[in-house]
C-alpha cells in the first residue's frame, strides 16, 4: 500500500498515537509557559561585577569568578590531590578563614561603639532643641557643650576607621597580602 493512501485511512485514534506521525511533525505545539522558560536558563552564569574583582585581588574568590569557562576547565583537568595534601590545603584555608573572620570580627564591633557615639550626640542636641524651646533666653550659640557635638562625632568616626584600618592591616599581614593601592575595605 502506498504512503499516500495509508494517509488517507487515518483514523483519529492513528493521529493521536506518536507512530502515526510524519517525523516533521512537532512533538508538541503547546507553548512553554514562563516556569519552563526559567529551568531553561538556569546554566546561565552569573555576572560578574566590580565587588567580585575585588575579591579577586585579595586572592578570593566568589561564585561568579568560579563559573567562568576557563576556572571550570582547569579545575577538570587539574590533578586530584592525595589525602595528606588535601588535608593541608585545607588546613590552610582554615587558617586564612579565622583570620578573615577576625577582620570582620573587628569591623562588626566598630559599628554598634560609632552607634552609641552618635545617639548620644542625638539626644544631647535633642535636649538642647527643647531647652532652647522652653527657655527662650538660653543662647545656644555660645554653650560650649554644644560646640563640642561635632568634635565628639569626628572623634568617634576617626576612632572607627582607625580600628578599621588596624583590622585590614592585620588580616592582609597574616595573609601575605601585598598591599595595593586601589583595593581598600570601604565596600564593607
Amino acid at each position: 500500500m502506498p504512503l499516500t493512501t495509508a494517509n488517507k485511512w487515518r483514523s483519529r485514534d492513528d493521529a493521536s498515537s506518536i507512530y502515526s506521525r510524519p517525523p516533521e511533525t512537532p512533538k508538541s505545539t503547546l507553548p512553554l509557559d514562563k516556569s519552563l522558560q526559567r529551568l531553561k536558563t538556569w546554566r546561565d552564569r552569573p555576572d560578574i561585577n566590580s565587588l567580585d574583582h575585588q575579591i579577586a585581588l585579595a586572592r578570593g574568590s566568589t561564585m561568579a569568578l568560579e563559573m567562568t569557562r576557563t576556572r571550570l576547565q582547569c579545575s577538570k583537568v587539574r590533578h586530584r590531590l592525595s589525602l595528606p595534601e588535601t588535608k593541608q590545603e585545607k588546613m590552610c584555608q582554615l587558617n586564612q578563614q579565622e583570620v578573615e573572620n577576625e577582620f570582620y570580627r573587628t569591623c562588626h564591633d566598630v559599628f554598634p561603639e560609632l552607634s552609641v557615639a552618635i545617639l548620644g550626640i542625638i539626644d544631647a542636641s535633642q535636649e538642647f532643641i527643647i531647652q532652647c524651646h522652653y527657655d527662650s533666653d538660653l543662647k545656644l550659640a555660645g554653650n560650649i557643650q554644644i560646640r563640642q557635638l561635632p568634635h565628639g562625632l569626628r572623634d568617634a568616626l576617626e576612632r572607627s576607621r582607625t580600628r578599621k584600618a588596624l583590622a585590614e592591616r592585620e588580616w592582609k599581614r597574616k595573609c601575605n597580602i601585598r598591599p595595593s593601592w586601589g583595593l581598600s575595605t570601604s565596600w564593607i
